[in-house]
């Protein structure tokens, strides 16, 4: 028996005896935080609005679990470190020092401890993927995860990938915790719409908070009064009533269902690639092609890689160059340094993206998405398109992208995009047979109307 189990018994005994009692941190007066709290299920996910208690009720179940399990590890998470520290750092403590608890506490880390050897790390989901693999090195009892419904695509690769295999040792328990939000189709949202299985859902309004209701009674009926208008918006449909309401005007690129096709044969294509550099935000590579008897701009392949340095950056775009006759290799100049070492160390050929009036080029995209202007190969875009069908303006002026969705892989198709000439491409004119019926019609007319013109004379 290892010394974790040992102590576990020895807690257990003393509590028996009545020699030591475990805290309870959780509140049966809230039902909805309390039976959320409750659920010890492998993966649950909590939508609610804002003022709901759900942050609170987590923080306090995670307290209950560090008492519960000595020696065990936690995590709490949410965009930044900062804000994870901002949402549930105050709360952690008052319950402690309320109930005269000792711990251990360095704040500019995120790190609580308990005189039981528990530990506590809060983490920001903005660290790099480095730091992400360090910080789930070990094994925890609980993850959570808050502001789930702000995180975009790659939260799934993080729950699965990352988060998953640190819980199987000691049987641990992934919860996600956010408001709605009117970005579409995230992760989150699938989660708590059911559309991806294997989650208890658990879900309220702050009108269930018994601390707040008659607050939020009193605010709802100020809106009502004083900005009916407000009720209209997707903000307060999502953060006042709990739905999903992503707002298709704000959506920047349209999908189409015949968007996708197989990969076909081209008679002396041009290749442009499009690089858009990154570190902590993904390196994003999207290869293009199209040829003068078509008016369709191919995407032939568009993959991202996240913490790419130089010279990583650097072999990715050569193994483009051996395996295809690339015309032009357009990459983000924003980086100029590095640029320039891949043109001079590495003796790549790099030409700076064109980055001017971004928004009215992505608007341009949009028409040529539509109008069936743009394919992809099948099996070989999937990630590029994941992420164009969630793109969206940040307001109705329609003048700069939403900061909190990712668009790496969109970024370096566009530099590929606006470097294309399929636009160019002109229908050939055929010769008319002189021996078919319609030219010999077409010849009669004339000759009526040259005799009907000199009649007249």
């Amino acid at each position: 028996m290892d010394r974790t189990a040992r102590l576990k018994l020895i807690m257990e005994e003393l509590r028996r005896r009545g020699v030591f009692a475990i805290p309870s941190f959780l509140d049966p007066s809230f039902p909805a935080q309390y039976k959320a709290a409750m659920d010890k299920s492998f993966l649950k996910a909590i939508q609610c609005t804002r003022r709901a208690g759900k942050s609170t009720g987590e923080g306090k179940e995670t307290l209950q679990s560090m008492f519960d399990v000595p020696e065990s590890n936690h995590l709490y998470g949410a965009l930044t470190l900062s804000t994870a520290k901002s949402i549930i750092w105050d709360t952690l403590l008052k319950e402690l020092e309320d109930r005269k608890i000792g711990y251990r506490a360095n704040e500019q880390q995120g790190i609580l401890r308990l005189e039981n050897k528990s530990q506590l790390r809060l983490f920001g989901l903005d660290s790099s993927y480095k730091e992400m693999r360090k910080i789930l090195g070990s094994k925890y009892k609980t993850v959570k995860i808050d502001e789930a419904g702000s995180i975009t695509q790659d939260l799934k690769r993080i729950c699965y990938q990352m988060v998953m295999p640190a819980l199987t040792d000691v049987n641990g328990r992934l919860t996600l915790l956010g408001t709605a939000e009117n970005i579409p189709k995230t992760f989150f949202e699938h989660v708590t719409t059911g559309k991806e299985p294997g989650w208890s859902i658990h879900k309220w309004t702050a009108f269930d908070n018994p601390y707040i209701a008659e607050k939020w009674k009193e605010h709802i009926e100020w809106i009502d009064q004083f900005n009916p208008s407000f009720k209209l918006t997707s903000e307060y449909k999502t953060h006042y009533l709990n739905e999903w309401c992503a707002d298709d005007k704000l959506l920047i690129i349209r999908i189409n269902e015949d968007t996708e096709i197989d990969p076909v044969r081209m008679i002396g294509p041009t290749y442009i690639l499009g690089v858009d550099i990154g570190y902590n935000d993904a390196c994003a590579f999207t290869l293009v092609a199209f040829h003068s008897k078509s008016p369709i701009l191919y995407v032939v392949s568009s993959q991202k890689e996240p913490e790419l340095d130089i010279t990583g950056t650097a072999e990715r775009i050569k193994s483009y160059l051996r395996s295809y006759p690339i015309a032009k290799v357009i990459i983000d100049g924003a980086n100029k340094q590095g640029v320039e070492e891949m043109k001079n160390r590495h003796a790549i050929p790099l030409i700076p993206a064109e980055k001017t009036d971004k928004a009215s080029f992505l608007k341009i995209l949009s028409d040529d998405i539509i109008q069936g202007r743009v394919r992809y190969f099948r099996g070989a875009c999937q990630s590029l398109i994941d992420e164009q069908m969630v793109l969206q303006w940040e307001d109705s002026t329609r003048q700069r992208e939403d900061q909190r969705i990712p668009n790496d892989q969109n970024d370096s198709f566009l530099y590929a995009w606006r470097e294309a000439r399929n636009y160019l491409w002109k229908e050939e004119v055929k010769p008319k047979d002189i021996n078919s019926d319609e030219y010999m019609d077409e010849y009669a007319k004339r000759l009526l109307d040259q005799r009907k013109r000199q009649n007249e004379f």
